[in-house]
């Protein structure tokens, strides 16, 4: 009795609580300015990422039209005398591309030995008529001769047009057969309505500032299209083809501080903070980076892959064949029919609804672990790939889809009919691994569906390959 009696007499002494108390100040402190200084570049990064979805639209809105102008050149390559088939191909793609896909495309030109010949659309171009691209003394031209010099596709500097706006050119050589120079393929497009057309602002956030900017061959920073006052930004730098451009993103500084505030409160009244804070941090981590994956490679609109997934995880860019050697991919171009009408009669929002219910329909014909994808090419054309189908498997897949496709009901208009077109090789017709010569053939079926009523596929009974 007397040991409890002096056990329990005992006091804790004054320096005890200060030293807790000063190392609880020392912890907190130490907490709060590691969170602090974590959370302000979290908020960057997350805004670099915004940055990299932002930079991939721009890319993929050229590739996109890069692909157009090759299905172009292929054209011209194996029908070089027959202008009014250059033609007709001139009005179908300026029509995918800006109806469709929604590029707004200033023109497209045909120009045998350098000459312009053929410009669409003809309203608002007529001065283009017998524009000599391989003179040297016009400004302007230098891409375009080099195009043809090296055989490869060349974007130009920007340019002043004739609104005051920033705009690009394309330069796409077209050599045949022979190795002989037909001439060169030409488009245009202002940057401010590329820009525009991918809603970058919304993309951001409203309280985002952006510039898109390069740096000219004297060292000048040529201003391509502005949102706000740009201050201490993240710079994301990115290819453009040949050219190499600069998207910087400013927050505002109060996004920052209501962090700090919200962060400081936190640690000071919940101890418990420290663990869940922590498990916080690597969960947010860990989302960014999934994030970052997901802008990068995957269809904001649809979930199917995008054309980046394709080209950096399925294709190898170097000799353009199968990353996966081992895999026996077949290839399919499916895009929906009346795609503009259907945008016209319930409205984008409408049209947004019944591709996404496309894509669903389609993503459940893949499957993932035996190696397939689903591709969004743009607007409402997707690429199906199937890892090591028969034929049979192949075609009856295929006819599925599209006995499926037309049961579909668009909610706001629910007689309209609702159909699709495609073109399908499979992985035995060719024995080349190449994915352009397996897409340049099922885009050529496509097209012969759409010519032969659309609702329907072309398989290989029905066109002949003739390997080179």
């Amino acid at each position: 009795m007397s040991s409890y009696y002096t056990i329990s007499a005992k006091k804790i002494k004054p320096w005890t609580s200060i030293i807790v108390f000063v190392l609880s100040i020392i912890i907190f402190s130490i907490l709060y300015f590691t969170v602090l200084s974590q959370d302000g570049k979290l908020v960057r990064e997350r805004e670099r990422y915004h940055a990299v979805g932002c930079a991939t639209a721009i890319q993929e809105k050229l590739e996109t039209i890069t692909s157009r102008v090759q299905t172009l050149a292929d054209s011209i390559v194996e029908q070089p005398e027959d202008q009014d088939f250059q033609h007709a191909m001139v009005q179908r793609i300026w029509t995918r591309l800006t109806e469709d896909a929604s590029i707004p495309l200033k023109n497209i030109l045909l120009a045998p030995d350098g000459i312009v010949s053929y410009y669409y659309p003809v309203e608002g171009n007529e001065a283009i008529a017998g524009m000599n691209f391989m003179d040297e003394t016009q400004p302007g031209n230098a891409q375009a001769i080099e195009a043809c010099r090296t055989g490869k596709m060349l974007i130009s500097d920007p340019f002043d047009m004739k609104q005051g706006n920033k705009g690009i050119a394309g330069r796409y050589p077209i050599i045949l057969k022979d190795g002989s120079l037909w001439g060169l393929i030409s488009f245009s497009i202002e940057i401010d309505d590329l820009v525009h057309s991918l809603h970058l602002a919304d993309m951001l956030g409203s309280d985002v500032n952006y510039e898109l900017w390069y740096t000219d061959a004297s060292g000048n920073r040529i201003s391509l299209s502005k949102e706000g006052a740009i201050d201490d930004p993240i710079d994301y730098e990115f290819e453009m083809k040949n050219l190499t451009w600069t998207l910087s993103l400013s927050l505002p500084r109060n996004r920052i501080d209501r962090l700090r505030i919200i962060t400081a409160i936190v640690m000071i009244l919940m101890v418990s903070s420290m663990i869940t804070l922590y498990v916080y941090e690597h969960g947010r981590m860990r989302l960014t980076n999934e994030l970052l994956y997901e802008l990068a490679n995957k269809d904001s609109l649809t979930g199917c892959h995008s054309r980046r997934y394709l080209n950096t995880y399925l294709l190898n860019t170097e000799n353009g064949k199968w990353r996966d050697e081992t895999k026996e991919y077949s290839l399919a171009i499916v895009d929906l029919d009346h795609f503009k009408q259907i945008n016209d009669i319930g409205g984008h929002s409408n049209g947004d609804d019944i591709l996404r219910a496309v894509a669903h329909l389609l993503s459940s014909t893949v499957n993932a672990e035996r190696g397939d994808a689903i591709i969004r090419f743009g607007g409402d054309e997707f690429i199906l790939l199937y890892a090591d189908r028969t034929q049979e498997e192949f075609r009856s897949g295929l006819e599925n889809v599209l006995t499926e496709v037309r049961k579909l009901k668009a909610e706001g208009s629910p007689d309209l009919k609702i159909t699709l077109s495609g073109g399908g090789i499979h992985a035995s017709e060719l024995t080349s691994r190449s994915y352009v010569e397996f897409f340049k053939v099922a885009d050529q079926r496509l097209y012969i569906a759409k010519q032969r009523g659309r609702d329907r596929f072309v398989f290989e009974s029905e066109i002949r390959i003739i390997e080179k």
